[in-house]
């Protein structure tokens, strides 16, 4: 299995079975990930209806583990900080979609940023991918500022009122921010 590691994380991709442990319970969790799961376990943006369908998808296609959802680990003490990844397996009419949520706790320390950096490095790791995107609800600065951070660009919008389109392009990537 592949994790990913940060000055501060190691991010874990989702499995069927940390996904079903999720489902079951924190304490269920909690010896998978070899971390303590919070009480405010899961982040408040997590759609459990998401990581059923993320547990089928992988069910079918193991191999697409890191497309779905990583779960933050806080390196220094192995505490579950967030959750966040793709929204699925990139095609070409479907660029990778990044998504996060962080636990109320560990808001404003920047974990999103250094996790959503770390993420899409991985994606443009992969040579077939050339953009990433993201959707931000207009109201949730803290989020709209961690895309920004990393780099994305504000693109046309949704027809969803109040949705934020964002897209960073595998050149802009590189440059310095």
């Amino acid at each position: 299995m592949v994790k990913l590691t940060t000055q501060r994380l190691e991010l874990i991709p989702a499995t069927v079975a940390l996904i079903h442990a999720d489902l079951k319970g924190r304490s269920h969790l909690a010896p998978l990930l070899n971390a303590r799961i919070p009480d405010s376990w899961p982040p408040r943006l997590t759609q459990i209806t998401a990581l059923l369908w993320f547990k089928e998808q992988l069910k079918q296609s193991p191999q697409w583990a890191g497309w779905f959802s990583w779960y933050w680990i806080r390196k220094e003490d192995r505490v579950a900080v967030g959750l966040g990844g793709f929204k699925g397996f990139p095609t070409s009419q479907r660029p990778p979609e990044l998504g996060y949520s962080v636990l109320p706790e560990f808001q404003s320390r920047g974990f999103a940023t250094e996790a959503g950096r770390t993420l899409t490095e991985w994606a443009f790791s992969h040579p077939e991918i050339q953009c990433v995107v993201a959707e931000a609800q207009s109201d949730r600065h803290a989020s709209i500022r961690v895309l920004e951070k990393i780099g994305f660009k504000r693109i046309a919008g949704d027809d969803r009122k109040g949705i934020l389109r964002f897209a960073l392009d595998r050149v802009a990537s590189r440059e310095p921010r």
